[in-house]
């Protein structure tokens, strides 16, 4: 069989040619360069390419095979480009997502510290509502404790205040009028509550309530219910006032107590409720004379809402 020089590309024949053992190639003897067409080849004869270890050069190569190569070192060269810019994307994404842990990561701190102010905060919430339920409770206490030292007191409000004037004498007549007998040493003490004010329109002081303290306390209830059973008497032979005036007999309240039953009246107008009424310093509300409404216990602003909006 004839076989190609691998050197020159001409046919050899198995007598003129000779074929490295290694890559089993075929060479003229001629084209060999150390080789004459009489020399016989070694049994275990190498080609110059096996014997320097770098495989054999192919000499000829048609132009299909040139073509290939062409093909495959353009494809070669295209897919390491393209390996080259996914590199770099996997570098550019690698980057991104460690910037992304490290905003997580800082997120994280952020979330855990918020939560950590926000109990405390709710903590602080929890010790302050119990603090102001605490002093609310305490007010409450001084309040009631307070009313209960007012329980042997009445106010008369509407009598004019002159200078100079006998209160002991003006609850006298207070008490004349409306038919019980106060015997001076029925009264503990008696006295113009608060310090004399002068009204916005007028230099004239503006009258203040009296405050009457009774040694009993039978005293004072007599006194109470016979104002609410004469309730509209005037000042009428008091000598006091040119035109009378209404006066009106309560009995006394703290100032808490005075603001709270002042916010009643006028929740109780505005939500059509009739009777608002005080007894021993407990202020009591009821929505008309009916035997099916329910007496409601008035203690704090709390209940004003709670109360008028049945």
């Amino acid at each position: 069989m004839a076989n190609k020089c691998n050197s020159c590309g001409k046919f050899t024949s198995s007598a003129d040619g000779a074929k490295c053992k290694k890559c089993s190639l075929t060479f003229h003897r001629g084209c060999l360069s150390n080789s004459s067409p009489g020399n016989t080849a070694a049994p275990k004869w190498l080609c110059k390419g096996c014997k320097s270890n770098d495989g054999c050069a192919d000499a000829f190569l048609d132009d299909n095979s040139v073509s290939s190569i062409e093909a495959m070192t353009k494809a070669i060269e295209l897919l390491r480009t393209e390996l080259s810019a996914c590199t770099k994307e996997m570098c550019s994404f690698r980057q991104e997502i460690g910037s992304i842990r490290s905003s997580l990561v800082e997120f994280n701190s952020r979330i855990d510290a918020f939560d950590e102010r926000l109990s405390k905060l709710e903590r602080e919430k929890e010790i302050l509502d119990t603090n102001e339920n605490t002093i609310a409770q305490l007010r409450a206490d001084i309040n009631e404790r307070d009313q209960e030292l007012l329980l042997n007191d009445i106010e008369i409000t509407g009598i004019t205040e002159l200078d100079g004037e006998n209160l002991t004498h003006v609850v006298n007549l207070v008490g004349n009028k409306i038919g019980v007998n106060i015997d001076e040493r029925d009264i503990v003490s008696v006295q113009r509550a608060g310090p004399r004010r002068t009204s916005a329109t007028s230099t004239r002081p503006r009258t203040r309530a009296i405050c009457v303290r009774l040694a009993r306390r039978t005293v004072r209830d007599e006194i109470l219910r016979a104002a609410r059973v004469r309730r509209g008497a005037d000042s009428a032979g008091f000598n006091i006032d040119a035109q009378p005036r209404r006066f009106y007999v309560n009995e006394r309240l703290t100032r808490t107590n005075r603001q709270l039953f002042y916010a009643a009246r006028a929740k109780a107008k505005e939500a059509g409720w009739r009777y608002v009424w005080t007894r021993n310093g407990r202020i009591f509300a009821r929505r008309d004379a009916g035997l099916n409404n329910i007496r409601h216990r008035i203690g704090s602003t709390n209940d004003i809402e709670k109360v008028f909006c049945v």
